[in-house]
């Protein structure tokens, strides 16, 4: 622990007084930049808020406003871009949308914006040169049609690279809602509705994992073993 004394001076002229000023900390602020360094390095390497508060020794709220500040979007001064990377939205503190560069090649954040707003967006790539740009080969993205957008505009010999999970999201929503739309068809009190209405895991089932044979009721499965 660093303890420092800060000294309040006070101008011979006009009177006025001020404290002085180092290099450790940030004004009106307790904790060293050292400390914020290492904790927004500890953040980019994946691990937990949490585990990150009890290594630093700040609490996990203080945490939490540091990856939300203006120091976590200006945490990189590199010029130069992943060759592969991947972009996409989380729910950060407070319940607040940020958006997140991952490299695809380490599995490692690359930046993490405070928010999703286009214009920081387009403010943070602006940064890199056309040359810098030209170099990121793919993007991985999903299907919101706004990032599509900005990688056909930023990233012109990168190959667009849709998000396998988004992909199988959307098709297990649409399969749900056929599946319930032929479900209310038939009446609850039939078979059909029963089976549509309970066994919704096992249409979502790839076939090498369906098992063919017949299925018995435990009464039935225990009379047939006698």
């Amino acid at each position: 622990m660093l303890r420092i004394g800060k000294q309040r001076l006070r101008c011979k002229n006009c009177q006025d007084s001020f404290m002085a000023k180092t290099n450790v900390v940030d004004k009106y602020c307790s904790i060293a930049k050292a400390v914020k360094h290492k904790a927004l390095t500890m953040l980019e390497s994946n691990v937990s808020q949490k585990d990150v508060s009890k290594f630093t020794g700040v609490s996990p709220s203080t945490i939490g406003r540091l990856l939300d500040s203006d120091q976590a979007l200006l945490r990189f001064n590199s010029r130069t871009l992943p060759t592969n990377i991947a972009i996409d939205e989380f729910r950060g503190p407070q319940g607040k949308y940020c958006f997140i560069i991952v490299d695809n090649d380490t599995s490692q954040i690359y930046q993490i914006l405070p928010d999703r707003l286009k214009s920081s967006i387009t403010h943070y790539f602006d940064r890199f040169s056309l040359k810098e740009r030209k170099r990121v080969k793919s993007v991985s993205t999903d299907l919101n049609s706004y990032y599509q957008g900005l990688v056909r505009r930023y990233f012109p010999n990168a190959k667009l690279v849709v998000d396998r999970f988004h992909i199988v999201s959307m098709l297990t929503r649409a399969f749900n809602q056929v599946r319930v739309a032929v479900m209310k068809q038939f009446d609850p009190n039939t078979r059909e509705y029963r089976a549509l209405k309970n066994s919704w895991r096992l249409y979502l089932l790839k076939s090498t994992s369906l098992n063919y044979t017949k299925a018995y009721s435990s009464l039935k499965s225990c009379h047939f073993k006698k």
